[in-house]
């Protein structure tokens, strides 16, 4: 029997797109990532629907995404609600552009241990001083990740930067090739051979000295490691060679896995949504009405690819 999981056993993965607003345009996002036309969540349903899922799973995995997540004025008391409840962790995408000031009062609110601070750098917008700077200030206490979209056209601006990063500061560093509006195989174009093998080469993260930069939050594990057959896997390597299908699989996507786009529309992931004959066959309900279903049993997955990593961590098994 193949199999696929995370680090973590037991656990619940949510993905939520709760905004399309955001102060960068980068050529390689889709537009309706970045188009304003959606504001922000009700603050008291997106409270009601992921307490929800924690009653129901032993460990649940949030990860918001935009636009920006920075921009909502309520994620700071969101977190901190969060906190509560003892048994989730909260995955923060940000393109790290606020300023010094925003982002010490985020780390005054003491959520080190149940919020991961990821942040990605994206040449075309992004000041490397700046993202630098709040890398610095974040990452004395946070578990942080740092995202370096390989944009072809700014490769070498972006390697030297994480090079800077990986050499000095408590941050875990990572590659990302990028995908034509985030399409399973292709990758956006003025990609070279040597800059693809060294893609495929590179540590899918770079580590840094847990020895050397002690945190508390190092004790908070999170469930990010793919194991294929019992075996890590290198995620973006697989990516690049086409190997990341699972179709005919059973997988906990509806279950264990859920993905929320900007309305508040809720799917078993991030794969099923894409259109609207797929989008209403496996269409679960909507956290402003507090109607969604969560399903008891495993799908067979009907996608010739997985190109998303959290849809890929959620438990998965072939037994024909």
């Amino acid at each position: 029997m193949n199999t696929v999981h995370s680090n973590v056993k037991n656990i619940c993965v949510l993905t939520w797109n709760f905004t399309n607003m955001c102060n960068f345009a980068c050529e390689y996002c889709p537009d309706e990532l970045h188009s304003g036309t959606s504001g922000f969540p009700d603050y008291e349903d997106a409270l009601y629907f992921v307490s929800q899922l924690a009653d129901k799973h032993e460990h649940v995995y949030m990860e918001l995404l935009g636009g920006e997540t920075s921009m909502w004025p309520k994620l700071i008391p969101f977190l901190t609600e969060l906190k509560k409840l003892t048994n989730i962790v909260v995955e923060i995408n940000t393109n790290g552009s606020r300023t010094n000031a925003w982002w010490k009062r985020y780390c005054d609110s003491d959520l080190h241990m149940n919020s991961l601070l990821v942040f990605s750098y994206h040449a075309a917008f992004c000041n490397p001083d700046l993202f630098y700077s709040n890398l610095e200030i974040v990452s004395k206490e946070h578990s942080v990740v740092s995202n370096f979209m390989l944009d072809p056209n700014y490769f070498d601006k972006t390697y030297t930067l994480f090079d800077r990063v990986r050499n000095n500061l408590a941050v875990d560093s990572l590659f990302k090739v990028l995908r034509v509006n985030f399409h399973p195989t292709e990758l956006i174009p003025g990609y070279t051979n040597e800059m693809l093998e060294i893609i495929k080469n590179v540590p899918e993260r770079n580590m840094y000295d847990r020895e050397k930069f002690p945190k508390q939050s190092d004790t908070v594990v999170w469930p990010m490691k793919i194991y294929y057959n019992g075996e890590r896997i290198n995620w973006q390597k697989l990516v690049v060679e086409k190997k990341h299908s699972f179709k005919d699989w059973q997988c906990g996507a509806g279950s264990k896995r859920f993905y929320i786009n900007f309305n508040g529309d809720v799917f078993p992931c991030s794969q099923l949504n894409y259109n609207i004959k797929v989008a209403s066959e496996n269409y679960l309900g909507n956290i402003k009405n507090r109607n969604v279903k969560i399903l008891d049993s495993y799908i067979t997955c009907p996608k010739d690819y997985c190109p998303c990593k959290m849809d890929a961590i959620v438990d998965k098994f072939y037994d024909k």
